[in-house]
């Protein structure tokens, strides 16, 4: 499966692309929110993993323009912040789940199991 992941912190980017590629996944990436638009929209990825805070587009309104150009996949936001400043900053778009940072591979796991994709490893082994 293809899985996009989006976040300007190149450390935090690196570590879920390891989490999802130990998961058996397929990744892209992208440091801002208006590449994620761009390779989701060219890529069509099954899952796009948004960090809320990102330059050029933050990960709420890269949300609202994937759904606006009718990106069907699962949208996962990634974040720090706390549900209030995150619904402060809402675009009006609902993602598919939400992955808290810090985050470890097992959250990762349990994220793509609750929108419906098999947290199991490529060789079958559980998570």
């Amino acid at each position: 499966m293809k899985i996009l992941i989006a976040d300007d912190d190149d450390s935090v980017r690196r570590l879920l692309m390891l989490a999802v590629q130990s998961l058996g996944h397929d990744v892209l990436d992208a440091s801002d929110g208006a590449m994620a638009v761009e390779r989701a929209l060219a890529e069509r990825p099954a899952v796009v993993f948004l960090d809320v805070l990102m330059p050029r587009l933050n990960g709420l309104d890269a949300l609202a323009r994937l759904r606006e150009q009718g990106f069907c996949g699962k949208v996962v936001i990634i974040t720090a912040l706390s549900r209030a400043t995150t619904t402060q900053l809402d675009a009006g778009v609902a993602p598919d789940a939400m992955l808290s940072k810090p985050f470890r591979r097992r959250d990762v796991a349990r994220v793509l199991e609750e929108i419906g994709l098999s947290g199991a490893r490529a060789n079958g082994e559980p998570t």
